[in-house]
C-alpha cells in the first residue's frame, strides 16, 4: 500500500462519520519500521498546519520524540480546556515535562463544566496514574450524577 493511502486510513477526515469509533492503534503496531518513520514524518508535517488531535494522539501512540516541539506548540496555541488535557495526556506519554503536564491536565479539567465532557476526559486523566489526578477523579467516585460516578471509578481502573 502507498504512504499516502495508509496515512489517510491511519488519520480519516476530521468529521463524525469518518472518526465515529475510530480507532488506529491496529494500523499503527503493523507498521514496519520504513513506514513507521514515514508516517511520523507526515503527521508532524500534518500537525504543522493544522490543530487536529487524532494527529497528536498518534504521534503520542507512536512514541514520536521528534514531534514534542510541534504539540507543545499547539498546547500553547489552543485555549480550548477539552483539548489542552488531551495534549498533555500525550505530552505525558512522551515524558516530556511531567510535573508541568500535571498541571496542564489539572487546571484545566476545573474549567470544564459539561458533564458528558467530563466523563471522556476521566481517561484522559487516569492515563496520567499521578496522586494530583488520581484525587480528583476519586472526588467524582461518589457523585450523584452516575455516570460521572461510574466513568471516574472506571478510569481509575483502566491501564
Amino acid at each position: 500500500m502507498n504512504t499516502e493511502k495508509l496515512y489517510k486510513k491511519i488519520i480519516p477526515p476530521d468529521d463524525y462519520e469518518n472518526r465515529r469509533d475510530f480507532y488506529n492503534g491496529d494500523l499503527i503496531d503493523n507498521l514496519n519500521q520504513e513506514e513507521r518513520v514515514l508516517i511520523e514524518n507526515m503527521l508532524i508535517e500534518d500537525l504543522v498546519s493544522r490543530h487536529d488531535l487524532l494527529v497528536i494522539e498518534t504521534l503520542a501512540n507512536l512514541n514520536s520524540k521528534k514531534s514534542t516541539e510541534v504539540i507543545e506548540k499547539r498546547l500553547e496555541e489552543i485555549e480550548e480546556p477539552f483539548d489542552k488535557i488531551i495534549i498533555a495526556s500525550c505530552l505525558y506519554k512522551l515524558n516530556k515535562d511531567k510535573h508541568k503536564m500535571i498541571d496542564v491536565a489539572y487546571d484545566n479539567f476545573l474549567l470544564i463544566r459539561d458533564d458528558y465532557a467530563k466523563t471522556s476526559l476521566f481517561y484522559y486523566l487516569g492515563s496520567f496514574n499521578e496522586p494530583k489526578l488520581n484525587s480528583l477523579l476519586k472526588s467524582y467516585n461518589n457523585d450523584k450524577n452516575i455516570l460521572l460516578a461510574h466513568n471516574s471509578k472506571a478510569a481509575m481502573q483502566s491501564p
